[in-house]
C-alpha cells in the first residue's frame, strides 16, 4: 500500500507546475479513512528534496476521489487538509429553508474526522512517487 501512496503523493506535486512537460504523470484515486471516504479536503504534495518546486494542493470531492494532470515525475510528500464546511445561520430561518439550504450546500459538508497527524509535513507517512504515465492511487489514512 506503501509504494501506492508514494505514487499518488509524487504526481500531485509535479501537477503544480504549470508549464507543459513531457513525460508527465496523471493521478487518479481515492482517499478514505476507516472505509469512509475523506471528503472535501485537499492534498498537498511537496517535492521531496527540490526546495525550488512549490507544492501541489489536488482537490478531493465529496465521495473522497482526485484527479489531476501534469505531475512531474518525482517523489512526493503528502499532507491532508481538511474543510469545516459552510456556516448554516443558527435564527431566522424556518426548518423548511435550513433544510433547502443545507440540501444545496451539501458538497461542501465537513471534512469528516481523520488522525491529525495527516495535517503536518513533519507527522504524515504518506509520501509517493510519481512516474511519466497514468497511475491510480488509493489513499487510505490509518491510526
Amino acid at each position: 500500500m506503501r509504494p501506492v501512496l508514494l505514487a499518488f503523493a509524487c504526481v500531485l506535486v509535479v501537477g503544480c507546475g504549470g508549464s507543459k512537460r513531457s513525460n508527465v504523470g496523471t493521478v487518479t484515486g481515492k482517499l478514505t479513512y476507516k472505509g469512509q471516504p475523506v471528503n472535501n479536503a485537499s492534498l498537498i504534495l511537496d517535492p521531496v528534496g527540490d526546495a525550488k518546486a512549490s507544492p501541489l494542493t489536488i482537490v478531493v470531492g465529496t465521495d473522497g476521489t482526485f484527479n489531476t494532470n501534469d505531475v512531474a515525475p518525482g517523489e512526493y510528500k503528502i499532507v491532508v487538509r481538511g474543510t469545516a464546511g459552510p456556516p448554516i445561520p443558527k435564527t431566522g430561518m424556518s426548518p423548511e429553508m435550513k433544510a433547502k439550504f443545507e440540501a444545496v450546500q451539501g458538497g461542501n459538508k465537513p471534512t469528516i474526522p481523520f488522525p491529525p497527524k495527516y495535517t503536518q509535513a513533519q507527522t504524515s507517512d504518506l509520501t509517493c512517487k510519481i512516474e511519466p504515465g497514468t497511475q491510480s492511487l488509493d489513499l487510505v489514512l490509518k491510526d
